[in-house]
């Protein structure tokens, strides 16, 4: 999952607009020192180490929305 996918999933499960993020390649920044290209989240490894299933990015929103929420 890219960070602008991971951003709009963000927006979906908070209900915010999503208008005003804009998918950028990382090269698009003037960074002084250098950047991997592939920030990607994946926990796909975890899970194979662990041998658990993981929440998912749409769990683990939810929860976070939940206790966002009860403070």
């Amino acid at each position: 999952m890219s960070r602008y996918d991971f951003s709009l999933e963000i927006c979906k499960t908070f209900v915010f607009d999503a208008s005003n993020i804009n998918p950028v390649t990382i090269d698009s920044f003037n960074f002084k020192s250098p950047r991997p290209k592939n920030y990607s989240l994946d926990n796909s490894l975890g899970n194979e180490l662990t041998g658990m299933d993981l929440n998912n990015i749409n769990n683990s929103l939810e929860i976070f929305k939940g206790e966002f929420y009860a403070i």
